[in-house]
């Protein structure tokens, strides 16, 4: 229907044009110089995605996601693709995190039930909308407090060497999106509340050492103690 088409493209465009702003603020990348392509990114993904749903391949979509985002990163933004595949791995961990905060609560309360997510459509879409609202928030927060990791060079063509701290943030990252694909296993499955509790505990715990690891590459490069302030 032409209503559900609507609402999926608006929602899902959003919550992706809020993955790219934060992690894009995270790591201290142009956003206004480059919000006409990210727009753009955003509505193309989207639109793959909507085809797949239709064609009843919902988990080979969230894996289309990932590719397609380290993909837009590399090649439309330049990001080297090491970091690309950080990046996008960052952003959705961050949002599966953000959007199971938001989930609990409803399910908890009855009016949202978590081993019937593609039924409740409307639920979910308010799920999208507001965990991107957090996540344009944060980023807006982290704009203004000029709080930022500043070692992701936006030239794909900078050579990046894969010394050790490289190869941890990324090991840690494929770690952590494995993890999430074994949590939307668990949902898949209806084997939910004591595994996808377990999961996201480790995830936040895993973003932890991935903040930690970001910081201590920061301060090598820039001498810096803190996520970076640079002016």
């Amino acid at each position: 229907m032409m209503i559900d088409y609507l609402i999926f493209t608006i929602s899902g465009t959003v919550e992706g044009l809020a993955m790219y702003i934060f992690v894009f603020a995270l790591f201290c990348l142009p956003i206004r110089e480059n919000m006409k392509l990210l727009v753009i990114s955003s509505i193309l993904i989207n639109l793959c995605s909507y085809q797949l749903r239709v064609a009843d391949l919902a988990m080979v979509d969230v894996l289309i996601h990932v590719v397609l985002y380290i993909l837009f990163m590399w090649l439309m933004f330049e990001i080297p693709l090491i970091y690309s595949i950080i990046l996008t791995i960052v952003m959705y961990v961050v949002l599966a995190v953000m959007q199971l905060g938001l989930i609990y609560p409803f399910h908890y309360l009855g009016f949202y039930r978590l081993d019937s997510l593609d039924e409740t459509i409307l639920w979910g879409r308010l799920i999208q909308l507001l965990s991107a609202g957090c996540l344009i928030g944060i980023s807006f927060f982290l704009h203004m407090k000029r709080l930022h990791f500043s070692f992701v060079p936006n030239h794909r063509h900078k050579r990046v060497r894969l010394e050790y701290e490289n190869l941890y943030l990324l090991i840690l990252s494929i770690t952590m999106l494995l993890l999430l694909a074994a949590c939307i296993g668990f949902v898949a499955l209806n084997n939910l509340y004591l595994y996808t509790t377990l999961l996201s505990i480790i995830l936040v715990g895993l973003i932890g050492v991935f903040v930690y690891l970001a910081v201590k590459k920061d301060m090598q490069h820039y001498g810096k103690g803190r996520l970076s302030r640079r002016r």
